[in-house]
């Protein structure tokens, strides 16, 4: 039975009258792995490459250098290989962040990173740091995800963006949360920030308490 790696099952029992859905995904499985397998150091090879050609653009240190990170990163090959690996697909963020930081008179986020992979840690450490506002844990464990952001010089496209992005609960709470401690910051524009995009990408039911968030954030200005 030959059986390719990405058939659906309509496909599979139209090939194969007469054989049970278990011995089909049985035959799937088998070959769909199998086929992975044979490609794994082809798969490592292309990812290591892809990897090295950013990792040369962020070390150029140059505007025009990371301009042309976006070309890579919008490139048929990255969409291919990132969805292979986590280091890649979250970089598809900081490229997102990077357009808008840039014009601005903003720390850019290449800037802040040398290799492909301090910008995954990054990434992985706010999505620490925003499961613990989702948790609403105690507020001096909150605050230290305001301190990382400092230390990082991580501008709030960056933290929204994330937030956007990752997978993490509950990202209405998160959102008002956040946006709490930008205010107990006196940073008023971060805050309303948060608040604005996040309205747009909220549940309906949650637009009032954004709405509220945002008049107590213009009554501070």
């Amino acid at each position: 039975m030959n059986i390719k790696g990405n058939i659906d099952i309509e496909e599979l029992r139209a090939a194969n009258p007469g054989v049970s859905d278990a011995e089909l995904l049985e035959e799937y499985c088998r070959t769909y792995f199998g086929e992975r397998k044979e490609l794994k150091p082809l798969i490592n090879a292309g990812v290591c490459a892809l990897k090295g050609r950013i990792n040369e653009k962020l070390q150029e240190r140059r505007e025009v250098a990371y301009d042309a990170l976006l070309g890579i990163v919008n490139s048929p090959e990255y969409e291919r290989f990132a969805s292979m690996d986590d280091e890649l697909k979250a970089f598809y963020t900081a490229s997102t962040v990077y357009q808008m930081e840039r014009g601005g008179h903003y720390p850019l986020i290449f800037e802040q990173i040398e290799y492909i992979d301090d910008y995954y840690r990054i990434h992985q450490q706010m999505l620490f740091y925003f499961r613990r506002m989702q948790l609403r844990l105690a507020k001096p464990l909150l605050m230290e995800a305001m301190t990382y952001i400092r230390a990082h010089k991580l501008t709030v496209f960056a933290v929204v963006q994330i937030l956007l992005d990752c997978e993490t609960g509950e990202k209405d709470k998160v959102a008002l949360t956040l946006a709490d401690l930008y205010l107990e910051q006196k940073s008023l524009k971060e805050a309303l920030f948060v608040v604005s995009v996040m309205a747009e990408n909220c549940s309906v039911d949650q637009r009032d308490k954004f709405e509220q968030k945002k008049a107590e954030i213009l009554e501070n200005f």
